[in-house]
């Protein structure tokens, strides 16, 4: 009877340590994936703000009458460039 339960108490032991184990690995990838949902907190957060000042742009430059504009192409300083166009889009290494 004696050996019979040490062997449930050595069972329990294990299984408690392997429980353990587990619970440390997956604490740890949560720690992993809370500092990546972080960074891509700040890029989001980031991007945001640069929609919002282009927007702001936009709507300025088109209130803006055609004879009071400045010399130059304004929309040109606004970011109406063919590199532009992904604005708002996530770099890719988050997406790999």
């Amino acid at each position: 009877m004696e050996r019979a339960i040490e062997a449930k108490t050595a069972t329990v032991h294990t299984s408690l340590a392997n429980l353990t184990r587990y619970c440390k690995a997956a604490e740890q990838r949560c720690q992993t994936l809370e500092k990546r949902l972080d960074g891509m907190d700040e890029i989001w957060n980031a991007r945001m703000e640069q929609i919002v000042e282009f927007a702001l742009a936009k709507q300025t430059a088109a209130a803006t009458p055609q004879g009071q504009q400045r010399s130059g192409d304004q929309d040109d300083a606004m970011g109406d460039s063919p590199s532009e166009t992904n604005i708002g889009h996530a770099p890719s290494p988050y997406f790999a």
